[in-house]
């Protein structure tokens, strides 16, 4: 049988201090200045409890209890959680103190006699969710509550509880509800989740009638026609001064028949207002049947040739020894 050396006392004691340091070190050891001011907030919720000011005193006690944890500490928070109706907390908080071991042996009895007292008198809530959604979640107060806490009475304090129910896709669903005094049970029922309100269209007016395009031949075939159009109106003009010219030497004809009055002056006007006619008929002509062959053109092509004129203007011209018709415009845009 091997025997296993038994280590000295001193050597003992050592290990037991380093194991004790590495273990503080592991689980973050208040500093001195953590407990000092722990202790500060302890004894001013002490002073807070026995003014009945329970609400301040809990912040108190709570703030301790972060600082530099302890059962003595969590006890007081739990009988001053008790005192201001927060029965939940104060369960859980005793159930907390008898479940760790402790020095004291006294307070572990007395957390768990308080804890079974409690228990009696706790606010439960319990969620209905009657058809669940894919992947629907409920939170009480913002903290989710997994589908396995669903049907199950949750211990809460009393007062106020928002439930909120959601899933992806589909419009969430809240309630505020108001928990009693226990004890007490409070269902609430959560229903079938909603698809999302469809987004309204949004009415616009209808948009203008698109623009006519030089490229849709429309405004082409509109030049071809005025264009075709002033170039009949200028065969008129010649036609017309053709027949004022025949009228002209019809009249010479008739006071000389001879053609031998070359010192009448009644035939040397005549002569020239014939002369002057002839002019302009030829003219008006030659302007007209090119103009009715260009808008035939312009017409005929659209919309392969766009053109786009403004400021199109028809008119005689007429001067001493000349005469005529006028055809002007401004080219504004053309594609060829």
């Amino acid at each position: 049988m091997t025997r296993v050396p038994r280590l000295p006392s001193i050597r003992l004691v050592r290990l037991l201090v380093a194991a004790s340091l590495v273990t503080s070190f592991a689980h973050g050891e208040p500093s001195a200045q953590d407990k000092a001011q722990a202790d500060a907030f302890f004894r001013e919720g002490r002073a807070l409890m026995t003014d009945a000011k329970y609400a301040l005193a809990c912040a108190k006690f709570a703030e301790s209890h972060r600082l530099d944890p302890a059962p003595g500490t969590l006890v007081n928070l739990a009988l001053c959680h008790e005192k201001d109706g927060q029965t939940a907390s104060a369960w859980a908080e005793f159930n907390e103190v008898a479940e760790r071991p402790g020095d004291d042996k006294a307070r572990g009895p007395y957390a768990r006699g308080r804890a079974q007292e409690l228990e009696k008198r706790l606010s439960r809530l319990r969620v209905k969710v009657a058809a669940p959604s894919p992947s629907e979640s409920v939170a009480i107060d913002g903290r989710t509550q997994g589908a396995g806490a669903w049907g199950s009475a949750l211990p809460l304090d009393p007062g106020e509880h928002v439930v909120v129910a959601s899933a992806p896709g589909r419009k969430s669903w809240k309630s505020t509800v108001r928990l009693g005094q226990g004890p007490t049970v409070l269902d609430v029922d959560v229903p079938a989740l909603e698809d999302p309100p469809r987004e309204a269209a949004l009415l616009s007016p209808p948009p203008p009638p698109a623009s006519k395009s030089p490229t849709d031949g429309s405004t082409q075939r509109t030049v071809g026609l005025a264009v075709g159009g002033a170039g009949i109106v200028a065969i008129g003009v010649g036609a017309a001064f053709g027949l004022r010219t025949l009228g002209k030497k019809s009249d010479a004809d008739a006071i000389c028949p001879s053609n031998k009055c070359a010192g009448d002056p009644r035939v040397a006007d005549l002569d020239d207002a014939a002369k002057t006619s002839a002019v302009v008929s030829t003219l008006a002509f030659a302007v007209g049947a090119v103009a009715v062959a260009a808008g035939v053109t312009l017409v005929l092509s659209a919309p392969r040739f766009a053109l786009k004129t403004a400021g199109l203007t028809i008119a005689p011209v007429a001067s001493p020894g000349a005469g005529g018709v006028g055809v002007g415009g401004a080219i504004v845009s053309g594609r060829f």
